[in-house]
This record gives structure tokens, C-alpha cells and sequence, in this order.
């Protein structure tokens, strides 16, 4: 990467040549010019750290960029760090505005926003600057570069360690290192201002004031420094923060999900989900999720839900080409994040991940940057390396080898790659050693923007149709839930905004054919459930009060005529409602997830006997604290005093599938049991121990017939790089759908027959976008949603009618989200 620039600067040079004897030859023909005014040294970004004159800024764009009509044109901004180079701050800002002026600048949009996003720990390298961080450069091993700041850093260390007994030595250690962290963070400020452009950048930071006491910066400071950034705090987290063109801070969110490293090694703090919303700007609004949140289900559903269209993915992945376990192909195990959530979510449209470069002593950081769009948005295809073409990827970074490509195997060009790639390692002995290279990419976007496709042919169950048009034809209408008694069939969902609007309900009385519309409740709600017996409709959402969610019930006794609405969580709020009828005792129950514990979910259950409510913890057992006592996707169903309950849950480690059971109406449950298989045994190839793989269940959903309990639920199992749909029918798991290798099926839902017959759907990408499909007691159907070809379809959910089947879905057919039905027609 720097050998690239370098060699453009030369050649700007050369370019200037020229013109310096052109002027000399007019001088000598009798024309004498006018002395050129002095250069003004332009210290770039830099100058608040000395820099005098930065590198100049090359006069035409060099890098690929992706051009369109679009709102915002966005940077993915990886760079190859040498730390052992950082001696200065002046060497740490010029590091990063060098590759923004020469890769960047050139490039920017003078008719759109620019919006820069940089990578993960992208002021890490900052511990390193300095006499006290020269030990550290000069160690082979990460563990002892950082131990040896304890020693330099000892005056802010012990200071700490007596401000805030309680925490770690590394914690206290972190705080030691707040000041040159902060200061060096700055750089990012001043590159947003310098260059007029948006930025987003990820660091692991204390939180902080700035101080002029001269005792603080005496104690925490730089020498010569006026003010000293002295944490307030014992907490450090890993923060993405949004600057603006001048430079202020518009947005910021903690990471959620620490890898080890993060959580055993830093001791860092996870941000409480509560947290994690998106960061509104004129053209986007961001959904940021830092590396490991990328892959996190529960906390991509919540931002779907809150609307945001523009994902930004700081990353510093580590070792691209060389697998962690046998098997393993890191560029698949990466597709299951920034590509993976864009085609399944509906809100996202875009995603931008910038990739971190170089090898930290022992620790190498190397993935490919990369901007992805939703399939058949624009027709691009892009893969990573040792991966085929598919559709959504905008650019990709060329890796520091080409895929060697057919008519080689994939297996072949893997094995290849994987052996170039070792070479690039910390440790290798060989010349490619810390070898990597950078390039920006770039891309115009309009995030939030769909594809208008049109109408299709009829899906298994018929042609579908609009369930009611919008009272405004800008307002969206998304996230249908519909339950059915008999001939009454209800639909609720939210009618506004991406992020929420107000509650509308649909209401039949014969088996959907036709509609009648009401609304109750809030107009900033989202995420609906809806249960029915009768004469009673209940419906439960999600709804906005400032920085809180909390959840909300909307009961009917009189089929619809009149609701009666209250709030059911407590002050900490709750998220992501279900709601079901016992049809033998009449029970309400309603299950949520509780953020009462620091803001990370667990499972609730109100149930309503006559006119109270009594509220039971599902899952008492579990004592993790943390994020390792986070729950998502909490479904509930009851038959004859019998309550099943389906959560997935983050424990071990891992997004595993939990039922905890009651036979008491839900007065009380018996200790919740994981119930998704276990993963394969693979390998480490470090250590050669045995592991149980990586699990990312998701969407869980539970329904009860006369022979027992029916459970479906998203399986990501063993690292794959797509996802299928679990069936768990009297005690037995297998695989639903029959999606080929590398092809999403998810976010299934499910209800039960007159019959006892299960009826399933889900999303699936076999067309190349999200249609939705229909299984009946196991056996596929096919597809239901009926768009034309690139007409994307979300949220899907089902309801057994006594005409049949009746499938509900968000649609994009129209280029703005629509509910549609199809089942028992007209």
C-alpha cells in the first residue's frame, strides 16, 4: 500500500517537470515571468501534531470507484499500519492522512456527500507512540509489547488503580493508556474537518474528560501538553464514532459483542443492547456494528427494525487466507456478516466494511474491504477471494494475491492462496512477511433505495394482493404478523416509517377473504404480534418512549370494536413481543425480552388470569451476567395449561436454541434446556484441541398441537456460509428446506391446522433475492410471494384459516414496502 502511493508521489513529480523548462526557455525568448509566489506549506491534517507539509495530494483519482446517482459517495478506508514506525503522534495522523490524501481526496464527490468509514482498533497503534511505548515496538510478542506499558505507563496506572479499586489490572492498564489513545484519536476529528467529509472510526477508548488542572496532566498528560483526557470512569469499550464535515461528533455506539481477546485479555465493557441504535444523517441512517456485532442476529433485528439502511462494518479481522479450524474458509465464515445481513434484512439495503492491515507484533490483521448492496439492486457480482461471483457485491479489494480462478478447482485455488497467504504472517521468515496490500474503495450509493420489480406469476397459493393501501402513499408499511380462529383472521403491522409508525389491524371474519381496518395504540411502534380467540384480539409491539422501548399491549374483548391499551414493561424497557392464547383456558401469555439487567435481554412472561397480570421469569436459572445473559427472539405458545416458550440464547458463547416448559399456566417453568442438535467436532489447527463450532441460531418460533410441540428456527451450524430452516417435531430435528450450498433459507415462522398439520414459511434466496416459501407438514410447496424477477420479500409470517393456509409478507415490488397477502381468495 505505502509502496503504491510513494511510487504516485514520484510520478507527480515528474509530471511538474515540464513546466519548470517551459518557463525557463520563455525566460531566455525575452518574456521574463513573474517570480512564482512561495509555496504555502499545507501540514494537511496533521498540524495540530507539528507536521509541517503533508504529502501532496495527486491530481486525478487512481482508485476503482463505482459510480452512480447516488445520495452519498461512500470510502471503505483500510491501511497498512507499521507499528513499529509509530515513534510520534506525528507519525501516527500523517500514517492515516496520508492514504485519505492520496487515495481519497482525489476521488471525493463535489456534488454529494462523502462519507469515509475506517477500520476496527483504528488507534490501536497510538499505545505504541512515544519513549513510553518503545519497548512495546520493540518486543516480538503482543502479550509482552503491552505488558511492558505497566512499567512506562506506571505514574497513570497506579493513579487509576487507586481511583477505581474495583477494576482489573488490565482495565486499570487501559485507563493508564486513555490519554495517548485520545489524543491520538483526534487525527480523525481533523481529517472529517480538514477534508469536508463525513467519517466513522472504531478504537477501543476509556471514557473521558478533557483537563487543564495542571496535577492531571502531570499525572495522566503528555509532557508540554495544556490538558490531559483523564477517564471518568473504569469502563473501556470498543466505540465506533460518526464525525461530521467540521469535525463534531454526530454519533456513537459501543461494540456489544467482544471476541475473547476483548473480553478475557482487555477486560473491555460491552455496550448494553439498549445502546445500539442508528445515527441519523442527511443521506443514511447507519446501523453500526463493529466486527464481531456483524454477526450478531438479535442485535441485526433490532437495527432492521429501527430502520437502518447504511451498515458500516469496522473490521480488523485476522489472517484472511489461513483457516482457524480444519475446513474452515474465513472469506466464508465473513459472508455470513456484512453480505449475509444485507440480503436478509430489509431495511439494509448497503453495507461498507473498511479492513485493518499489518501484523501487530504476533497478531495479523488482513481481510479484503468491501461495499455490498442488496442482490439485483444494481446487478453487481463480486466474491472474495477463493469464493465464486454472486450477486450484491458492489467492489471488493483486490487481496495481495489474485484468486487464481478456473480452470483451476475451488479447492485448488484455495490450497493455493492458503499458501501465500502463511507467507504473509507474523513470523514467517519470508520476504512477504507483513506483506499486505490496500487499496480504498469506493462506491455512489442511495441507501434505502429498492428495486421496483412488479408483478410476477402466482405463487403455490395464488396470486397474491394488497392487504390495504397506505393512508399516505409515502408511509411504508412493514413487519405483518397475522393469527386466525376459525373464520376470523387478524393482521397488525407498523404504517409510517422504516424505524416505526403507528399500529394498524386488519380484521376478517371470513378466513381473510376480505378485510375491515382499525388501528389502535402508538405511532411510533414496530415489531407487532398478534393473538386471537373469538372475540379477543390481542396485539403487542414494541414502541419508542426517548431512550427507552418499552412494550405495549392493545386488547380487545369486542372482536376488534374497541382496544384498551397498556404498557407492560418496567422501567428498563423490553423488546421484540409474543403473544398467544391458551384456546382451552382462555390465558393470555405475553413473553418480551426484560432489559432490566444492564440492558442485556432476558425472557420474560406476563400472564393474564381474569383481569390481573402475573409476571414470571422463563429462565431463572441462568446467572450469567453481561452479555453472556443476552436472549433474542422470544416466541411463546399454550395449549390446556401447558406453556412452551423458545428463545435463542448467548451463554456459552454461542446463539443456541432454549425451551423452557411450564405446566401450570406458566406459574412457573422448569429450568430452560437447550434443544438445537449439537454442532460437528472440528479441529484447532493451533492446538489440534476439539471444539464444538460456531452456532448463530436465530428466529425461533414454537407452536403446540394435540400431539405435542412443533419447533422451527434459522440453523447457522458448523461455520457454514448459508443458513437453513430447523424442524423440531416430537423430539426430532431435521432440515426443512432444501436450499443448495450457499443459499439463505430463514426467519421461519410457523402455525398449526385444524388438522394438526404444521404450516412453515420462510425467506429464501434460491431466486437471488429473498422470496418466501411454504412448507405443509414437512414437505415444501414452493414459493409464495409473486413479485416480478428482483422483487424482494421480508418478514414473512402464517396463519391457519378454516379455507386454508394465509401467508402475510412484507413486499418491495413497488420499490416501497407493501403488505401482501396470499391464501383464501376473494
Amino acid at each position: 500500500g505505502w509502496a503504491r502511493s510513494d511510487r504516485r508521489r514520484v510520478e507527480t513529480r515528474h509530471r511538474a517537470l515540464p513546466l519548470a523548462l517551459l518557463a525557463g526557455v520563455t525566460a531566455i525568448a525575452g518574456c521574463p515571468l513573474s517570480p512564482p509566489e512561495p509555496a504555502v506549506p499545507d501540514p494537511g491534517a496533521c498540524g495540530a501534531f507539528g507536521v509541517e507539509e503533508a504529502v501532496p495530494i495527486p491530481e486525478t483519482c487512481s482508485i476503482p470507484l463505482a459510480q452512480g446517482e447516488g445520495t452519498v459517495r461512500v470510502f471503505a478506508v483500510g491501511a497498512h499500519l507499521k507499528y513499529r514506525q509509530m515513534e510520534t503522534f506525528a507519525d501516527f495522523c500523517t500514517a492515516w492522512d496520508r492514504v485519505v490524501r492520496e487515495e481519497v481526496v482525489p476521488c471525493l464527490a463535489a456534488d454529494r456527500p462523502n462519507l469515509l468509514v475506517l477500520p476496527e482498533n483504528a488507534a490501536l497503534a497510538a499505545a505504541f507512540v512515544g519513549e513510553r511505548g518503545r519497548s512495546g515496538r520493540e518486543a516480538t510478542e503482543s502479550v509482552a509489547g503491552f505488558a511492558s506499558f505497566f512499567q512506562t505507563y506506571e505514574k497513570p496506572f497506579l493513579a487509576y488503580a487507586d481511583r477505581f479499586p474495583e477494576a482489573t489490572p488490565n482495565q486499570q492498564l487501559l485507563l493508564a493508556l486513555g490519554d495517548t489513545l485520545h489524543r491520538a484519536f483526534q487525527t480523525f476529528p481533523a481529517i472529517a474537518r480538514r477534508y469536508g467529509v463525513y467519517l466513522a472510526v472504531s478504537s477501543d477508548l476509556p471514557v473521558v474528560r478533557r483537563s487543564t488542572d495542571p496535577g492531571d496532566i502531570e499525572t495522566f498528560g503528555q509532557p508540554g501538553a495544556e490538558e490531559a483526557y483523564v477517564a471518568t470512569g473504569p469502563e473501556t469499550y470498543n466505540v465506533a464514532v460518526v464525525f461530521g464535515p467540521d469535525g463534531s461528533e454526530v454519533g456513537r455506539v459501543a461494540k456489544s459483542y467482544l471476541v475473547p481477546e476483548e473480553a478475557d485479555l482487555l477486560n473491555l465493557v460491552p455496550g448494553p443492547l439498549s445502546q445500539a441504535r442508528p445515527v441519523d444523517l442527511p443521506f443514511a441512517r447507519l446501523g453500526l456494528v463493529i466486527s464481531k456485532d456483524a454477526w450478531m442476529p438479535g442485535l441485526l433485528h433490532r437495527l432492521d427494525a429501527m430502520g437502518a439502511n447504511l451498515m458500516l462494518q469496522p473490521e480488523a479481522f485476522s489472517a484472511w487466507a489461513t483457516p482457524q479450524y480444519t475446513g474452515d474458509w474465513l472469506p466464508d465464515v465473513f459472508t455470513e456478516s456484512s453480505y449475509g445481513h444485507t440480503q436478509r434484512h430489509a431495511a439494509f439495503t448497503h453495507n461498507v466494511t473498511p479492513c485493518l492491515k499489518g501484523n501487530l507484533l504476533d497478531l495479523p490483521y488482513d481481510c479484503q474491504s468491501h461495499i455490498v448492496e442488496q442482490a439485483g439492486l444494481t446487478g453487481a457480482e463480486g466474491a472474495f477471494i477463493g469464493q465464486d461471483p454472486v450477486p450484491g457485491f458492489v467492489v471488493v479489494e483486490p487481496w495481495a494475491m489474485a484468486d487464481p480462478g478456473p480452470p483451476l478447482s475451488l479447492e485448488e485455488r484455495r490450497a493455493a492462496l492458503e499458501a501465500f497467504g502463511e507467507k504473509l504472517l507474523p513470523g514467517s521468515g519470508d520476504p512477504l512477511e507483513d506483506g499486505y496490500t490496500n487499496q480504498v474503495v469506493a462506491a455512489d450509493l442511495t441507501p434505502g433505495r429498492h428495486r421496483a420489480a412488479g408483478e410476477g406469476p402466482p405463487g403455490v397459493l395464488g396470486a397474491s394482493r394488497l392487504l390495504a393501501p397506505p393512508d399516505d402513499d409515502a408511509a411504508v408499511q412493514r413487519f405483518p404478523a397475522v393469527a386466525a380462529d376459525g373464520t376470523r383472521v387478524v393482521v397488525v403491522y407498523s404504517e409510517g416509517a422504516m424505524d416505526g409508525g403507528r399500529l394498524r389491524i386488519a380484521i376478517s371474519d371470513d378466513s381473510g377473504r376480505t378485510f375491515r381496518l382499525t388501528q389502535a395504540g402508538d405511532t411510533q411502534m414496530r415489531l407487532p404480534a398478534v393473538a386471537v380467540l373469538g372475540d379477543r384480539i390481542a396485539a403487542a409491539y414494541e414502541e419508542d418512549a426517548g431512550e427507552t422501548t418499552r412494550i405495549r399491549l392493545a386488547l380487545s374483548e369486542d372482536g376488534g370494536q374497541t382496544f384498551q391499551v397498556e404498557t407492560l414493561s418496567g422501567a428498563a424497557g423490553g423488546l421484540q413481543p409474543d403473544v398467544a392464547f391458551d384456546p382451552e383456558t382462555g390465558d393470555l401469555h405475553l413473553v418480551f425480552l426484560d432489559l432490566s439487567r444492564g440492558g442485556h435481554p432476558r425472557p420474560i412472561l406476563l400472564t393474564r388470569r381474569g383481569d390481573g397480570w402475573r409476571s414470571v421469569e422463563v429462565d431463572p436459572s441462568n446467572r450469567a451476567t453481561g452479555v453472556r445473559a443476552d436472549a433474542a427472539f422470544a416466541s411463546v405458545a399454550a395449549r390446556g395449561g401447558r406453556v412452551s416458550v423458545v428463545f435463542t440464547d448467548f451463554r456459552n458463547g454461542n446463539w443456541d436454541v432454549y425451551r423452557a416448559r411450564s405446566e401450570d399456566g406458566g406459574a412457573t417453568f422448569l429450568e430452560a434446556e437447550r434443544i438445537d442438535p449439537p454442532a460437528k467436532a472440528v479441529v484447532e489447527i493451533q492446538s489440534g484441541r476439539t471444539v464444538e463450532a460456531e452456532r448463530l441460531h436465530a428466529y425461533p418460533a414454537v407452536a403446540l398441537r394435540e400431539t405435542g410441540e412443533v419447533v422451527v428456527w434459522s440453523e447457522l451450524q458448523d461455520r457454514r456460509r448459508d443458513t437453513h430452516i430447523a424442524l423440531r417435531a416430537d423430539g426430532t430435528t431435521t432440515r426443512l428446506d432444501s436450499a443448495p450450498d450457499g443459499v439463505d433459507a430463514w426467519r421461519p415462522r410457523i402455525a398449526i391446522d385444524a388438522a394438526g398439520r404444521s404450516l412453515i414459511v420462510w425467506q429464501d434466496l434460491r431466486p437471488g433475492y429473498s422470496a418466501i416459501w411454504l412448507a405443509e407438514d414437512g414437505v415444501e410447496r414452493g414459493v409464495v410471494s409473486d413479485g416480478g424477477d428482483g422483487a424482494s420479500a421480508f418478514a414473512p409470517d402464517v396463519a391457519a384459516t378454516a379455507a386454508g393456509p394465509l401467508v402475510v409478507w412484507e413486499d418491495y415490488r413497488s420499490g416501497r414496502p407493501r403488505i401482501r397477502i396470499s391464501g383464501p381468495g376473494p
